[in-house]
């Protein structure tokens, strides 16, 4: 019964969330990967109307912001040889971006 006065308390309070996970590297250390959610006007409106599955589109386009994806941080990593094929693949969810990981 209080969901939208909860997803509106969450969504003006809110001010990022970070995901980070440490990867194999190629060198035999770890390797940062992260995803960085900033919030902004776009963020807040889809957190209180309940459109969550517009987050990952809206941190594509909030590049500038500083924001980031897991996947394309991964995919980042695999391109600079920092990581491995195999890692990039188990750590990679879009199909585009697995797709030209060889």
């Amino acid at each position: 019964a209080q969901q939208t006065q909860i997803r509106s308390s969450v969504a003006e309070s809110l001010r990022g969330i970070a995901c980070q996970r440490l990867l194999p590297g190629t060198d035999g250390g770890l390797v940062l990967a992260c995803e960085i959610l900033i919030s902004n006007t776009a963020i807040q409106n889809l957190i209180k109307e309940g459109k969550t599955t517009g987050l990952r589109n809206t941190m594509e386009t909030g590049v500038k912001e500083g924001m980031c994806l897991m996947d394309n941080t991964v995919y980042g990593l695999w391109r600079d040889k920092k990581i491995t094929a195999e890692v990039a693949h188990a750590n990679i969810t879009n199909r585009v971006l697995k797709a030209k990981i060889t």
